[in-house]
C-alpha cells in the first residue's frame, strides 16, 4: 500500500509516517522504496503503528520506543520487561506530576499576591 492509503488506515499524516522512518520506528520489514521512489508499505506497518501508538500513550519516547520494538523484535519483550518499564515510566511519571504540582502551587500562590495590587486603581500593568 502506498503512504496515503496507510495515513488513512492509521489515521496518521504522512509526515508522521515519514518521520517515523526517519527514526526507524518503521524499518525495511514495513516500508520499501518501489523502483518509481514511492514507499511501498506491508500490511504489517499497521500493526507496528498500532504498537507505536500504544508505546506513546503510556508515555514513552522515540527512543524508548525504538528500544522497545527492537526487544519486540528480537523476541526479547517479556511481559515481565513489560511491566518493568511500565512501572519505571509510572515512577517517571508519578514524579513529574508532583514538580508540576509544586509549580501549580507557587503560581497560584503569586496570582493571589499580584493580583489585589495589578487590579488598584492607577496601578501600572508591566509588560
Amino acid at each position: 500500500m502506498r503512504i496515503g492509503q496507510l495515513a488513512a488506515r492509521s489515521g496518521l499524516s504522512a509526515d508522521t509516517l515519514r518521520f517515523y522512518e526517519r527514526e526507524r520506528l518503521l524499518d525495511h520489514r514495513h516500508a520499501r522504496r518501489a523502483k518509481n521512489g514511492y514507499r511501498e508499505y506491508a500490511e504489517s506497518a499497521v500493526e507496528r503503528l498500532e504498537q507505536i501508538r500504544q508505546a506513546q500513550t503510556a508515555g514513552f519516547t522515540v527512543r524508548e520506543i525504538r528500544d522497545l520494538l527492537a526487544l519486540l523484535d528480537g523476541g526479547r519483550l517479556s511481559s515481565l520487561t513489560i511491566l518493568q518499564l511500565c512501572q519505571a515510566k509510572l515512577t517517571e511519571v508519578s514524579a513529574r506530576i508532583a514538580s508540576l504540582r509544586s509549580v501549580q502551587k507557587y503560581l497560584r500562590a503569586k496570582v493571589r499576591r499580584l493580583a489585589p495590587a495589578a487590579e488598584a486603581p492607577g496601578s501600572r500593568s508591566r509588560r
